[in-house]
């Protein structure tokens, strides 16, 4: 962003989900790509810089199983591409890992 423009000016997406990043505090916020994100969609990210993960299943999610999922890379993870179009629409926020730790 040029510093003399109007940041009203900056185009805003609504995301179809909510999104929290999780950071660890020790992780340089240069490194990350995540940052440009919240500026974009600013009603939808959420980037926390944590070790203590918060409760993300919440009233406002709902209860249901898969209203809120995890994107990690992982054996026994799921494939987005294999989700069916109902698993799909039940997903209302997606938490991920922005880091280099493991």
């Amino acid at each position: 962003m040029p510093l003399n423009q109007d940041p009203k000016e900056l185009p805003r997406l609504k995301l179809p989900v909510d999104v929290t990043v999780v950071r660890h505090p020790k992780e340089k916020r240069s490194k990350s790509s995540i940052i440009s994100s919240r500026i974009i969609a600013p009603d939808n990210i959420e980037i926390l810089h944590t070790v203590e993960v918060p409760e993300q299943q919440t009233e406002a999610y709902g209860d249901e199983y898969g209203s809120v999922v995890l994107m990690f890379p992982a054996d026994e993870a799921s494939e987005v591409t294999a989700m069916t179009r109902e698993e799909l629409q039940k997903i209302k926020k997606v938490v991920l890992i922005d880091s280099t730790w493991s």
